[in-house]
């Protein structure tokens, strides 16, 4: 078996680089129409193209795996082109790439800016619904993005044009959320106005073509904080709570298919991360046993997709706050997972030595190699 490596793309705050492309562009990984082409939406419609990068972390399970190979050092290899933001907007969602190999980068004050491979801004899209904090994602020619007020939209991906929007719930979340979307279905966590608790607590699911409302999952006595939906690709989808839960929906009509997790977390336990689904039918985990900023109750547990059975726990040495990437390390066979612990940083040293008082994160980063049938 050939192996892959685990791809990085970082994205710096006001500026996108590109490398040089290839001679010949390699095959795209996950999504379905290509960009501007709607006519192939559709349960029963066969997939005319895919999307090199759809959503946060590449494909639907969320695996972060890249079968593309980039350069060893990329201090090596100048960059083909770059662009540099004309506004003080802050860049921290992942830049989606179409079959076309065109960029889409969000800004958090409620742009959208299509570039094309060569580095050229072929359109902007400006929210009239407030800033935007989460991820977008890709399907059937449309791309889906939501707001702080509460609002879901779909752009054309050919024109930037909007063609439907929906006000949801009244607010969202401020932090770096993703949208999902799968067998036209598109799911968002928002806030439902619920006494005491002021984020996200629900997921909204609506359809990709008109943005019908399908569904809303309120979660009980547990908050969704970085929303970030997996899914095998078989009508489902699998989220996290920010304590440490697991769940299971139906895609279609969000009925719950399981719960598991951390059986005996409490509402104060708290992580940015998420859960991922692996190529070997695994849910793979990241959460802490403990309150942010405890310094070590970090974890990486994992749980049977077919019936959310928990298979083992590991802890680790520091807060764990970030979702696994999980693959094939270049020169290993079998499967690793691969994460950063360490204690979220929080805002620039300047703010923190203002309003906080200044203090400093360690970080580490923890490899962990999978035996087979885990």
């Amino acid at each position: 078996m050939s192996s892959a490596r685990l791809a990085l793309l970082v994205v710096l705050p006001w500026a996108a680089v590109a490398l040089e492309p290839a001679a010949a562009a390699p095959e795209p990984l996950d999504g379905t129409c290509p960009a501007g082409d709607r006519s192939c939406a559709g349960a029963s419609a066969t997939p005319a193209g895919k999307y090199y990068w759809a959503n946060q972390k590449g494909d639907l399970n969320r695996t972060g795996l890249s079968a593309h190979a980039v350069p060893f050092d990329l201090r090596r290899q100048a960059p083909a082109w770059r662009w540099t933001d004309p506004e003080p907007g802050v860049i921290r969602a992942t830049p989606l790439i179409d079959d076309r190999l065109n960029l889409y980068v969000s800004t958090i004050n409620g742009r959208v800016i299509k570039l094309s491979p060569e580095g050229s801004v072929l359109w902007t899209y400006r929210s009239k619904y407030g800033v935007q904090p989460s991820v977008p994602a890709l399907m059937d020619g449309l791309l889906f993005g939501n707001t702080r007020k509460g609002w879901i939209y779909a752009l054309d991906m050919e024109t930037g044009e909007e063609v439907w929007a929906v006000q949801a719930s009244n607010g969202t979340g401020s932090d770096t959320a993703s949208m999902f979307a799968a067998s036209g279905v598109v799911v968002a966590a928002t806030m439902m106005p619920v006494e005491g608790r002021e984020t996200n607590n629900a997921l909204v699911a609506l359809s990709s073509h008109d943005g019908a409302h399908k569904w809303t999952h309120l979660m009980t006595g547990f908050n969704i904080y970085n929303f970030q939906g997996a899914s095998p690709g078989d009508g489902t989808m699998v989220f996290m709570d920010s304590s440490g839960g697991v769940y299971r929906l139906n895609l279609e009509t969000g009925a719950m298919l399981w719960e598991s997790g951390v059986a005996d977390r409490q509402a104060s336990f708290f992580t940015t991360a998420a859960a991922v689904v692996g190529p070997n039918d695994v849910v793979y985990c990241v959460s802490n046993y403990g309150k942010h900023h405890d310094g070590d109750n970090g974890m990486v547990h994992a749980y049977n997709l077919s019936d959310g059975k928990p298979l083992w726990r590991t802890n680790v040495t520091l807060d764990a706050m970030q979702a696994v990437a999980i693959g094939r390390l270049a020169g290993s066979e079998g499967l690793s997972v691969v994460f950063g612990i360490g204690t979220n940083p929080g805002h620039p040293m300047l703010f923190r030595m203002i309003y906080r008082g200044f203090y400093a994160f360690p970080g580490i980063f923890w490899l962990l190699a999978l035996t087979s049938g885990c």
